[in-house]
């Protein structure tokens, strides 16, 4: 029976060969290694999320190291903060076996000529891997190193990568994309109850009713006024124009309201048309 786990899915630091199979199932890229241009194409992509700090190449070392332990002393010039490392202890002469951080400079250096160079970190300060990531320089805070006292090179191609920097990348896309459709939902329900009012608006329209605070208050004094009046003929009505208009705004005034010719022609002419 074939199984179907993947190389990736049983380490925890990831080979080139390895790290082109799992972007190949994650993306919709086939990473060929036997191309050139794929191969290519995925170191420059390796280089870009290092340079991103989102994939953190390590290096396994077994051998001699001191051990370090330093403090971050924390100065201010004007607006400048600058940090020094100062030891605060060393253990001479430990055997270890376990991965290491390579350092910006260390990878800037293994990737020069096509990725064909090779250095030595005999005598070189390095990290030790912590699924956390690099340690932080801040004030006060306590660094622990190693360094390399054996003669030791490295080459791009013997670099490792975490996998768990991988998934971290692909969790926080799955979650952006969550989050995404999120807020379309969202803007779909605020456009959908934007048309529903537009509606409402329409069907309430000012040839139903006013609504602009102007026009109400108007109609208030149009209809006071036709209150008070309260005796006229249909007649009356058929000229919105006419004398029973200017005899409704002259009426207004002595109630001391303001209505405009133009509006009582309009409400008129309703009126006309409904009695």
């Amino acid at each position: 029976m074939r199984c179907n786990v993947a190389l990736y899915d049983i380490n925890d630091f990831l080979t080139l060969n390895d790290v082109a199979e799992y972007l190949t199932d994650k993306c919709n890229y086939d990473f060929n290694l036997e191309y050139s241009i794929d191969h290519d194409r995925l170191i420059e992509t390796i280089i870009q999320l290092v340079r991103n700090h989102k994939l953190h190449p390590v290096f396994h070392y077994s051998g001699s190291v001191d051990f370090l332990e330093k403090k971050v002393i924390t100065s201010k010039s004007g607006h400048f903060i600058n940090h020094e490392i100062v030891s605060l202890d060393i253990i001479y002469d430990m055997s270890v076996r376990d991965y290491y951080f390579v350092s910006d400079k260390n990878f800037d250096k293994l990737i020069e000529n096509n990725c064909s160079n090779c250095i030595n970190v005999i005598n070189c300060t390095i990290e030790p891997y912590h699924v956390e990531g690099k340690q932080e320089i801040f004030e006060n805070n306590i660094l622990y190193y190693r360094e390399i006292k054996e003669d030791f090179s490295i080459i791009f191609h013997d670099l490792l990568y975490p996998k768990s920097d991988l998934a971290k990348l692909f969790n926080q896309t799955e979650a952006d994309t969550e989050v995404i459709e999120k807020l379309r939902e969202k803007i779909a329900g605020l456009e959908n109850q934007l048309a529903q009012a537009k509606a409402e608006l329409e069907d309430n329209s000012v040839d139903d009713e006013p609504t602009h605070h102007k026009s109400v208050g108007s109609m208030q004094a149009l209809v006071t006024t036709l209150i008070k009046m309260a005796e006229y003929d249909k007649a009356d009505l058929a000229d919105p124009y006419g004398e029973f208009n200017k005899l409704i705004q002259a009426k207004s005034e002595v109630f001391g309201l303001s209505v405009k010719k133009d509006f009582i022609a309009k409400w008129l002419k309703k009126a006309d048309d409904v009695l």
